[in-house]
């Protein structure tokens, strides 16, 4: 799976992340018919438990109506063309792996930073001949704590 932060720029950087949770949760959740919505489902829940998604329905609701993407839109993104709709969502369940602990708020803050460095990395334009790109990033991960 490659992750591309340049396409559909316009979106915050919590739709982009959903939908590359969606994209990892595509994994656990297979093709049948009801796969994509427990997939979105599975997505929302990964965000929350990382911190990235508040708790409460307005933070869920802004993400639903951000999702409301226009049909040429729609060619660059993962998944079927679709309405939606988190109120089926149920607050239980993860996708945690059996004996993983939940996250912790330092481990959460390394997640954020280390994301961060790598989003440099990758905006970086001589990122392929090595012109100091890998340097400024192993500086930035050191400064995470990492």
């Amino acid at each position: 799976m490659r992750y591309n932060s340049e396409v559909l720029p316009q979106l915050s950087t919590m739709a982009r992340a959903f939908f590359f949770a969606h994209s990892c949760a595509r994994l656990q959740t297979g093709n049948g018919p009801d796969a994509v919505r427990r997939a979105d489902c599975a997505a929302v829940r990964m965000l929350r438990e990382e911190g990235t998604l508040g708790e409460g329905m307005e933070a869920l609701a802004s993400l639903q109506a951000e999702l409301a993407i226009p049909d040429e839109a729609w060619a660059q993104l993962p998944g079927p063309q679709r309405h939606f709709d988190f109120s089926a969502c149920s607050r239980t369940g993860s996708l945690l792996l059996p004996d993983a602990k939940p996250v912790t708020p330092r481990q959460r803050d390394w997640d954020v930073c280390v994301r961060h460095c790598g989003d440099q990395l990758y905006r970086c334009p001589g990122r392929g001949s090595g012109a100091g790109c890998q340097e400024t990033y192993d500086r930035c991960y050191a400064a995470c704590g990492g």
